[in-house]
């Protein structure tokens, strides 16, 4: 396990910025599009982040409220 201290700073905001790259290509996304294949690229894009969001939570001082708080935010 990683040390306390700045670094579990810096993975909340690692998990806050993926998280929001997420929710912007989810947004993007659910877009109506020209072409059905745009839409199916940014919800791709949308899982990556959502992805490497959720593993950079396992590295979080707590990391089941950071994993809880992802999905509470991407639920519906």
């Amino acid at each position: 396990m990683a040390p306390t201290g700045a670094g579990d700073v810096a993975a909340d905001g690692i998990v806050e910025a993926l998280a929001n790259e997420a929710a912007a290509a989810l947004a993007f996304a659910l877009e109506p599009h020209g072409r059905e294949r745009a839409g199916a690229f940014d919800l791709l894009a949308a899982d990556g982040f959502l992805t490497w969001a959720a593993e950079a939570a396992l590295e979080t001082d707590d990391p089941d409220a950071a994993l809880a708080a992802l999905i509470s935010r991407f639920a519906r």
